[in-house]
């Protein structure tokens, strides 16, 4: 609302909506104004960032590593990080590196799950998060963070959800090849923390398909169905509950092998049999040209030999082409006695008794 002249702008979710332009969910939990006057406001489905001076709004979800779908009470310490409540566990927000550190029950939390509108920050800096088992109470200067790098490493890898196993272990593996008709694979990994396994964070990216890094929070495995046929890496890295990553975790370079009918040899065999073919045609309409050329003299030489006159020439094409003599009266349009005499006065010339003599002696006249 704008307070000197009281007109309202409303943001409400809409799948209509461009990404940006409005609120990621309906259902607002808290809002809390920043130092720098940015607005955050924890909905069900996670934290959303709002600009006031350009107007445009952004969102952090469990893809960008927040630890649950939904985000409760939001408080800023007197660092300028912010504090959210979930429905997974807790989660510190640093907004200068845009990164969380995810907190769980193995960290004292009372639980995992914390109720909307159950936050407070005392005048002395002390948060209040109250959740289904009680509250916790801590300052945040007093919350030290683990600096351990995580090592990563495969723990499973299934085809249809069937486990394969290798002759050496699933971590040495660099290459991969399949074929096509795996149409869903899963990989399974593990960042080697052990404090707190289940708040472990994870990203993923498939080189070939991905251009960024996917966030898949504390859950360590990753589906792909129907890859194209191509050459890939899948890079996955993991990071302990405060935050720290292993960047340069895992690296594994997959190789979907083709059908037979889509590689390169393939391919160039049809493009060859295809030339061969187009040779071949080529041929055959220049040997075709040329007896059609030869046929053709041999019958001037046959009706300038015999003095044929041009009705008779006519009949005589219309006989070779197949025609007969109801054929022959519709064509030209004369009668069938006209084309008895007509073909009556052919015989005679050509000194042939019927149609097949005709034949045979415009193809002996044609071979010589």
């Amino acid at each position: 609302m704008d307070k000197k002249t009281g007109k309202c702008v409303q943001y409400t979710y809409d799948i209509r909506t461009f990404q940006g332009y409005g609120i990621n969910n309906n259902f607002i939990n808290s809002i809390h104004e920043d130092k720098s006057g940015n607005l955050w406001i924890g909905t069900d489905g996670g934290i959303n960032k709002f600009e006031k001076t350009k107007g445009e709004w952004k969102y952090y979800t469990i893809k960008e590593g927040l630890s649950g779908s939904m985000a409760y009470g939001i408080v800023e310490d007197e660092s300028g990080h912010l504090w959210a409540s979930t429905d997974l566990g807790l989660a510190r927000f640093d907004p200068e590196t845009e990164t969380f550190t995810n907190y769980g029950i193995h960290d004292g939390l009372q639980g995992n799950k914390f109720n909307p509108g159950s936050y407070w920050k005392s005048p002395e800096g002390r948060m209040f998060f109250g959740g289904v088992n009680g509250y916790n109470s801590f300052h945040p200067q007093n919350i030290k963070n683990s600096t351990f790098i995580p090592p990563v490493v495969w723990t499973a890898f299934y085809i249809h959800d069937r486990q394969i196993k290798f002759d050496k272990a699933l971590s040495s593996l660099r290459d991969l090849n399949l074929s096509y008709k795996f149409d869903f694979i899963t990989f399974r990994f593990a960042a080697l923390y052990f404090t707190n396994p289940a708040m472990n964070q994870y990203a993923y990216r498939l080189e070939g398909r991905d251009d960024d890094w996917i966030y898949l929070g504390p859950n360590n495995t990753v589906s792909f169905s129907k890859l194209n046929a191509g050459e890939y890496v899948l890079h996955v890295k993991g990071a302990n509950p405060d935050g720290v990553w292993n960047e340069e975790g895992l690296s594994l370079h997959i190789k979907i092998i083709p059908p037979f009918w889509r590689t390169t040899w393939f391919a160039i065999i049809l493009a060859l049999l295809a030339s061969a073919l187009v040779v071949s045609w080529l041929r055959l309409r220049k040997k075709y040209k040329a007896v059609h050329l030869a046929y053709e003299e041999s019958l001037e030489n046959i009706f300038a030999k015999y003095a044929l006159t041009q009705r008779e020439q006519e009949i005589i094409r219309l006989i070779l082409e197949g025609a007969s003599n109801k054929d022959i009266e519709k064509k030209l349009f004369i009668s069938s006695s006209t084309v008895r005499n007509h073909i009556y006065n052919i015989y005679q010339k050509l000194d042939v008794r019927n149609r097949l003599g005709l034949i045979n002696l415009i193809k002996i006249h044609a071979r010589k």
